[in-house]
C-alpha cells in the first residue's frame, strides 16, 4: 500500500495512531459540537457560549508552548505525554461532571455552564500535554520529508472521527430534548 510507504513507521504504528487520531477528532467533535448547544440551552449567551472554545484554546495553546514542550524536551517521553494527558483529562471530565451535577442540582444552571467552560479550559492543559505527545512521536516515527503526508493522511483519517462525533453528539442530544429529562 504506498500511503503506508515510510521509511521508519510501521503498520501497526500506523493503525495504532490513526486510532488516535479517530478517537481525538470524535471526543473534539461530540464534546463541543453538543456542548456550544446545551450551554446555550442553560441560558448562556452567545458570547458566553463561544468563551468555551476561547478559554480552552488559551489553555492549550499556553500550556503547549509553556510547560508542556519544555517539559518533553527534558523528559523525551512522547508516548508517556499521550498516556498521563489524556489520563488525566479523563479524571478531568469527572470532576467537571460532578461540579456541574452539584450547580445543575441546585437549579443554578447558568453557574454549571460556567463550571463546564472553565472546567474543559483545565481539561485543555492536560489535551495539549497529549498533542505535545502525539506531535513528538510523529516526529520520532518519520522522516522530515514524509511528514507532510503522514499529517495529511492523519487528518483525512481524523474527519471521520469527527464525522461520527457530530453524529453521536446530535443522537444523545434527541433532537433538542437535551438530557436533564432524558428517560423519564
Amino acid at each position: 500500500m504506498s500511503f503506508l510507504n515510510y521509511s521508519k513507521l510501521t503498520g501497526k504504528e500506523f493503525s495504532g495512531l490513526s486510532t488516535f487520531q479517530i478517537l481525538t477528532f470524535f471526543r473534539r467533535s461530540i464534546v463541543y459540537t453538543f456542548l456550544a448547544i446545551y450551554l446555550r440551552s442553560l441560558g448562556l449567551s452567545t458570547t458566553e457560549v463561544t468563551l468555551m472554545a476561547t478559554v480552552g484554546m488559551i489553555a492549550n495553546a499556553g500550556t503547549q508552548a509553556l510547560v508542556w514542550g519544555n517539559a518533553l524536551d527534558k523528559y523525551r517521553k512522547p508516548v508517556e505525554f499521550v498516556s498521563y494527558g489524556e489520563f488525566l483529562a479523563g479524571l478531568g471530565h469527572i470532576f467537571m461532571v460532578l461540579g456541574y451535577q452539584f450547580f445543575l442540582g441546585a437549579n443554578q444552571l447558568y453557574t454549571a455552564g460556567y463550571v463546564i467552560i472553565f472546567a474543559l479550559g483545565g481539561i485543555e492543559v492536560f489535551w495539549s500535554m497529549s498533542n505535545v505527545g502525539w506531535s513528538a512521536l510523529i516526529s520520532e516515527l518519520t522522516e522530515l520529508d514524509e511528514r507532510k503526508k503522514i499529517m495529511g493522511q492523519f487528518s483525512i483519517i481524523g474527519g471521520f472521527g469527527g464525522l461520527g462525533g457530530a453524529y453521536v453528539g446530535g443522537f444523545l442530544y434527541d433532537n433538542g430534548l437535551g438530557f436533564s429529562d432524558y428517560g423519564e
